[in-house]
């Protein structure tokens, strides 16, 4: 029996080390649930998939910053889901947003986190405010017209606290995926989750306007999108967009110019390469957007 627990034992070990090491797991990003907001990723640095996924004080994927701009510091507010957060795939440096900071001169504040819409945008800024942006730019999609908070309890692909190992994070989190279980299940379009959305979007509008901020949208279009023709909730975010003469970029034209199979990660997630052509669009957003 010796012989066979020291084996099982150093399997245990190298799986670790491998999952670890080899995968960069056991150190994922980690989030807290908020009542108003729904959930914020909690400040921090993390190391995943041999990338740096940083988040600083206010809970934005962007480097500390204080709440007031520093005399004559301009800045940018860009305001998302998982399309501008990059998601743990990608390094800090490789994102759209820090890559137009350099390219604009200006400050820019990454306020975005996986499946948030514009409730949960809304509620930020209710929360946290502008930060003296001149300029705000919403990153949307699709889903983002009918995306309401749930407010439903955090785990899985939100997780609250560090697993106990990688090689566990690794069967529990990663190989249900492999076996082709815990599937995303379909959300069903309902009129009420489109016009509390929507109404969440507009008020953001309104309120960022109120505080002098220029406002634009970027519509990100799907891969599916961007071969074919616009989903229902991008042609309704069109339709608030021009109901608020709010100025619209949308990222299918540039995405296809660059080759979808380089640019898009899944259905609509970017890869680094999709993040350099989104910081494109964003700058031209950022120029549309007017502002300060």
């Amino acid at each position: 029996m010796r012989p066979v627990l020291v084996g099982a034992v150093a399997a245990v070990v190298a799986g670790e080390v491998a999952c670890r090491v080899g995968l960069g797991l056991g150190d994922p990003p980690l989030f807290v649930a908020d009542q108003e907001i729904e959930y914020l990723p909690r400040p921090g640095v993390y190391r995943r998939f041999g990338h740096r996924v940083s988040y600083n004080a206010f809970h934005m994927r962007s480097a500390e910053v204080g709440e007031r701009a520093q005399e004559g510091e301009r800045r940018v507010l860009v305001l998302g889901d998982s399309v501008p957060n990059g998601g743990a795939k990608l390094d800090d440096a490789e994102l759209a947003t820090a890559l137009l900071e350099g390219r604009l001169g200006r400050r820019v504040l990454n306020v975005s986190c996986g499946s948030w819409g514009p409730a949960n945008l809304l509620a930020y800024v209710r929360r946290f405010g502008w930060f003296d942006a001149g300029v705000a730019v919403v990153v949307l999609n699709d889903a983002d017209a009918w995306d309401v908070p749930t407010f439903g309890p955090l785990g899985g692909e939100l997780p609250t606290r560090k697993p106990v190992s990688a090689l566990w994070e690794a069967a529990t989190r990663y190989l249900p995926r492999v076996l082709g279980r815990g599937g995303t299940p379909a959300v069903e379009l309902s009129p009420e989750d489109v016009e509390a959305s929507l109404s969440a979007l507009r008020e953001l509008v309104g309120l960022l306007r109120s505080e002098g901020v220029g406002v634009a949208f970027v519509l990100h279009a799907e891969r599916a999108e961007v071969r074919g023709s616009a989903a229902r909730g991008t042609v309704l975010l069109r339709r608030t967009a021009q109901e608020l003469e709010v100025p619209v970029v949308e990222t299918g034209p540039a995405m296809a110019g660059a080759g979808l199979d380089r640019v898009y990660d899944g259905r609509v997630h970017l890869t680094a390469e999709g993040q350099r052509v989104l910081a494109d669009v964003l700058a031209e957003a950022v120029e549309r957007a007017g502002g300060r």
